[in-house]
C-alpha cells in the first residue's frame, strides 16, 4: 500500500488552527467579566510569565548545564501556555465562571509578555543585546497598544458589518474573516489583536 504523508510546516499549522482557537476563547469572554478581573489577569499574565521563564531557565542552567542566555530563551519559548484542555475540564466539572474567566483571560494576554520576552532574549545568545528594563517595558507597551488598536479596529468594523446584514451565512463568513485577518495583522501588531477583536464584539 502506497501511503503519502503530507509535510506541514509548524507555521502553516499555527496559521490554520491557532486563529479559530484563540478567537473562540476570546469570543466567549464577556467584556464586563474581563474588565472586572483585569488586575489579577494582568498579574498572572505578566508576573506568571516572568516566574515561568525564571524557573525553567534556572532548572535548565543548574541541572542540564545550558548557558543562562539559552536557558532563558527556552523558558520564554515555553511560557505562553494554551489551557484549552484545562478549560474543557473546568466546563465538565462545573467550575466557577470567574475561575474560567481568569484562566482564559490569562492565556490570551500572556502572549504580549511572552512575545516581548522572547524578542528581547533571542538576541542574548548572539551577543547583540543586553537586558534593559526600560527598553523591555517600552516594547511591551508598544506591542500591547498596537495589538489593542488593530484588534479593536477590526472588531468594531466586523461588528458593524454583521449588524447591517441579517444573514447567518454572511455573519459566519465575516466572523471567519475577522479571525484570520487579525491573525495576519499579528505580523505587524505582534500580539493581542485576536483577543481584542473577539472581545470587543
Amino acid at each position: 500500500m502506497n501511503v503519502r504523508l503530507i509535510n506541514l510546516s509548524p507555521e502553516l499549522i499555527l496559521m490554520i488552527f491557532l486563529p479559530p482557537l484563540l478567537f473562540e476563547a476570546a469570543w466567549n469572554l464577556k467584556w464586563s467579566d474581563l474588565k472586572r478581573d483585569s488586575l489579577p489577569i494582568c498579574l498572572y499574565a505578566i508576573v506568571g510569565v516572568i516566574i515561568s521563564i525564571a524557573g525553567v531557565a534556572l532548572g535548565l542552567h543548574q541541572f542540564a548545564g545550558l548557558e543562562l542566555s539559552i536557558a532563558l530563551l527556552v523558558g520564554a519559548s515555553l511560557s505562553a501556555t494554551d489551557p484549552v484542555s484545562v478549560i474543557a475540564l473546568f466546563r465538565e466539572l462545573g467550575a466557577s465562571k470567574r475561575l474560567r474567566t481568569l484562566m482564559e483571560g490569562e492565556s490570551l494576554f500572556n502572549d504580549g509578555m511572552d512575545v516581548v520576552a522572547f524578542g528581547l532574549l533571542v538576541t542574548l545568545p548572539l551577543g547583540n543585546a543586553k537586558l534593559d528594563l526600560q527598553s523591555a517595558l517600552l516594547e511591551f507597551f508598544q506591542v500591547v497598544g498596537i495589538g489593542i488598536g488593530v484588534g479593536g479596529l477590526i472588531g468594531f468594523g466586523i461588528s458593524y458589518l454583521t449588524q447591517r446584514f441579517d444573514l447567518p451565512l454572511v455573519e459566519q463568513s465575516l466572523t471567519l474573516v475577522s479571525a484570520y485577518s487579525t491573525k495576519a495583522s499579528r505580523h505587524s501588531a505582534r500580539v493581542l489583536s485576536l483577543p481584542e477583536d473577539a472581545t470587543f464584539k
